[in-house]
């Protein structure tokens, strides 16, 4: 097999996804790919630091922040944005670690440097919109400053009618409001989750109790049969206990039939067995 088929069918990452490395057209240029190839070998990030990467550039509002760049600011009436262009160049070799072909092997690596291109291109100038973009993003943040120091200045209970109402809700006092209702939700909702598992395990242990009582009486039948410890026995002898609590005071007012009853059913009758 030929040396710059090897080179473009090498594959080191543990996933089993081979890389894209450049290998070129010839041997001069494979060679300089394969050194490339051990440079990235031991730098290469692994696979959590990659989807770590690739995460925050889908997840940053500006092109400023997918590169870790400081945001521009309004000065003097101008936008101004002084970071050098090698400083841009080295956030950007930083960067492709995460999602460049030749050092990712993450499924999302593809999404990740097209996210990556389009801030270098922006703020390397080489698509020419860098000028357009600092003044857009430094009139945002002017704006939104401006929003926040005007909520600060009117107070908890200014600001609220007009123009003003807004700011007035990121104030400290509306905040402050909101954090206060979220928490009284959330302990409304905790309390009513501890009662529906305290219902839970009542009706749990009253099932518990019913079928343990199901169990010790057996069949039922009419009587008591007098065989000591039987499951008839203890059945009629259950039943007959809860009868004699129904009627606990039909006959005198002190329950001493009641009690009576319940004393004669505490012993077993023991059966007489006749000589034959």
């Amino acid at each position: 097999m030929d040396v710059l088929d090897q080179l473009m069918q090498e594959d080191d990452n543990p996933r089993g996804r081979a890389s894209k490395f450049v290998s070129g057209n010839s041997l001069e240029e494979a060679a300089a790919a394969e050194q490339r190839r051990l440079e990235i070998k031991a730098q290469k990030w692994p696979i959590g630091r990659q989807e770590a990467g690739i995460l925050h550039l889908i997840q940053s509002k500006t092109l400023f922040q997918r590169l870790k760049l400081p945001d521009p600011r309004w000065v003097d009436g101008a936008p101004r944005w002084d970071v050098a262009e090698s400083r841009v160049k080295a956030a950007y070799e930083e960067m492709k670690k995460c999602c460049h072909p030749e050092w990712a092997f993450h499924p999302k690596r593809d999404r990740g440097y097209v996210l990556l291109r389009e801030a270098f291109d922006t703020l390397s100038d080489a698509n020419g919109k860098l000028d357009e973009y600092v003044r857009t993003v430094a009139e945002q943040i002017r704006e939104r400053e401006a929003i926040i120091n005007s909520a600060r200045a009117s107070g908890p209970e200014g600001g609220a009618s007009g123009s003003s109402a807004a700011p007035a809700l990121l104030s400290g006092g509306g905040r402050a409001a909101v954090a206060s209702a979220a928490a009284a939700d959330a302990a409304e909702l905790e309390e009513q989750l501890a009662n529906k598992r305290k219902r839970l395990v009542e009706e749990r242990m009253r099932r518990s109790q019913q079928s343990k009582l199901g169990e010790a009486a057996g069949p039922q039948r009419p009587g008591i049969v007098g065989t000591a410890g039987g499951g008839a026995y203890g059945g009629s002898r259950a039943a007959a206990l809860t009868a004699a609590d129904d009627d606990d005071d039909d006959d005198d007012d002190s329950g001493y039939v009641a009690r009576k009853a319940k004393a004669a059913l505490a012993k077993p009758k023991k059966r007489r067995v006749g000589m034959l």
